[in-house]
């Protein structure tokens, strides 16, 4: 058994799931501070769902309450930089492949897209893959395309 290798569920939604539900902000409760004087609290921060609606998305009203909603089917990516979530037909992931991160990767969807590095040791398998940045472990296409698009290091690239 080859304890490095994992088979990674990359979440995966059909169209019109309820991805998340925005809450209606409640104030808080008034306090006091050691002197007994009442401390009022702060008007809760608010924000707009649609901010974080991706492509793949749509904001949905239903009876008052609000809804983030898959516009169709496909793998969910979550992207921390700009703070959007979308849905895609192809698999993206943005940590890089490593022993902590992932394991080694063994993809069944048709297109991956890595946005970090492939490190030593480490396999990533499936059809069409392009890695943003450099390997240093193996790439194997089922019958894809690659792309890597910085440099292939002490890794390897096989096309079976």
């Amino acid at each position: 058994m080859d304890l490095r290798h994992f088979r990674n569920r990359f979440p995966q939604v059909t169209k019109d799931v309820r991805l998340i539900e925005k809450i209606p902000r409640t104030l808080g409760k008034a306090g006091k501070n050691v002197g007994g004087a009442v401390i009022e609290p702060p008007p809760p921060k608010d924000f707009d769902l649609a901010s974080v609606s991706g492509p793949g998305t749509r904001i949905e009203s239903v009876d008052g309450r609000v809804f983030l909603t898959s516009s169709m089917d496909g793998y969910v990516d979550i992207n921390k930089q700009s703070n959007t979530i979308s849905i895609s037909e192809k698999i993206v992931h943005r940590e890089g492949a490593s022993m902590r991160q992932t394991g080694s990767l063994e993809l069944e969807g048709e297109h991956f897209e890595e946005h970090g590095d492939v490190e030593e040791n480490i396999e990533v398998s499936g059809n069409s893959i392009h890695i943003r940045k450099s390997v240093y472990g193996t790439i194997v296409s089922n019958c894809g395309t690659v792309i890597v698009e910085e440099n292939v290091s002490s890794g390897k690239i096989l096309s079976r």
